[in-house]
Protein backbone atom coordinates (compact mmCIF):
# COMPACT_ATOMS: atom_id res chain seq x y z
CA UNK A 1 0.00 0.00 0.00
CA UNK A 2 1.13 3.49 -0.73
CA UNK A 3 -0.31 6.46 1.13
CA UNK A 4 -1.82 9.05 -1.21
CA UNK A 5 -2.97 11.53 1.40
CA UNK A 6 -4.23 11.52 4.98
CA UNK A 7 -7.39 9.55 4.15
CA UNK A 8 -6.55 7.30 1.22
CA UNK A 9 -4.02 4.90 -0.23
CA UNK A 10 -3.39 2.95 -3.42
CA UNK A 11 -2.41 -0.67 -3.86
CA UNK A 12 0.55 -2.04 -5.78
CA UNK A 13 -0.07 -5.75 -6.35
CA UNK A 14 3.22 -7.61 -6.05
CA UNK A 15 2.11 -11.24 -5.58
CA UNK A 16 2.48 -13.66 -8.47
CA UNK A 17 1.25 -17.22 -8.92
CA UNK A 18 2.16 -20.12 -11.17
CA UNK A 19 0.29 -23.38 -11.68
CA UNK A 20 2.17 -26.56 -12.60
CA UNK A 21 -0.04 -29.23 -14.16
CA UNK A 22 0.84 -32.28 -16.27
CA UNK A 23 4.43 -31.11 -16.77
CA UNK A 24 3.44 -27.60 -17.91
CA UNK A 25 3.90 -24.43 -15.88
CA UNK A 26 1.37 -21.64 -16.39
CA UNK A 27 1.53 -18.05 -15.23
CA UNK A 28 -1.74 -17.40 -13.41
CA UNK A 29 -3.56 -14.12 -14.10
CA UNK A 30 -4.83 -11.87 -11.36
CA UNK A 31 -8.55 -12.21 -10.77
CA UNK A 32 -9.19 -9.57 -8.15
CA UNK A 33 -7.95 -7.67 -5.14
CA UNK A 34 -9.37 -5.44 -2.48
CA UNK A 35 -7.99 -2.89 -0.11
CA UNK A 36 -7.91 -3.02 3.62
CA UNK A 37 -10.72 -5.11 5.11
CA UNK A 38 -10.68 -4.15 8.74
CA UNK A 39 -10.93 -7.63 10.27
CA UNK A 40 -9.03 -9.74 7.76
CA UNK A 41 -6.59 -7.46 5.97
CA UNK A 42 -6.26 -7.43 2.18
CA UNK A 43 -7.72 -9.94 -0.26
CA UNK A 44 -6.43 -11.04 -3.64
CA UNK A 45 -7.18 -13.88 -6.01
CA UNK A 46 -5.91 -15.51 -9.20
CA UNK A 47 -7.27 -17.56 -12.05
CA UNK A 48 -5.48 -20.91 -11.77
CA UNK A 49 -4.99 -21.35 -15.52
CA UNK A 50 -4.69 -18.60 -18.15
CA UNK A 51 -7.34 -18.47 -20.87
CA UNK A 52 -4.70 -19.55 -23.42
CA UNK A 53 -4.43 -22.95 -21.70
CA UNK A 54 -8.14 -23.54 -22.33
CA UNK A 55 -7.95 -22.23 -25.91
CA UNK A 56 -5.04 -24.59 -26.72
CA UNK A 57 -6.87 -27.53 -25.13
CA UNK A 58 -4.21 -28.04 -22.44
CA UNK A 59 -6.92 -27.95 -19.74
CA UNK A 60 -10.70 -28.10 -19.67
CA UNK A 61 -13.38 -27.15 -17.16
CA UNK A 62 -13.75 -30.86 -16.32
CA UNK A 63 -10.16 -31.52 -15.18
CA UNK A 64 -9.35 -33.94 -12.36
CA UNK A 65 -5.87 -34.11 -10.94
CA UNK A 66 -3.32 -32.33 -8.81
CA UNK A 67 -2.13 -28.80 -9.54
CA UNK A 68 0.97 -27.42 -7.80
CA UNK A 69 0.40 -23.73 -7.03
CA UNK A 70 3.29 -21.43 -6.15
CA UNK A 71 2.66 -17.92 -4.82
CA UNK A 72 5.66 -15.57 -4.64
CA UNK A 73 6.47 -11.94 -3.83
CA UNK A 74 4.14 -11.71 -0.85
CA UNK A 75 4.42 -8.88 1.67
CA UNK A 76 3.07 -8.70 5.18
CA UNK A 77 1.34 -5.43 5.98
CA UNK A 78 1.22 -4.38 9.61
CA UNK A 79 -1.43 -1.77 10.27
CA UNK A 80 -1.61 0.57 13.24
CA UNK A 81 -3.79 3.50 14.13
CA UNK A 82 -2.11 6.90 14.29
CA UNK A 83 -2.49 8.69 17.57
Amino acid sequence: HETVNENSFKMNMSAKMTAKYRGNTYISSRFGMSGLNYKDGDDFSFYVFPSEAYEKGDVTLEEAGVVELTVTDLYQNIWSKRQ
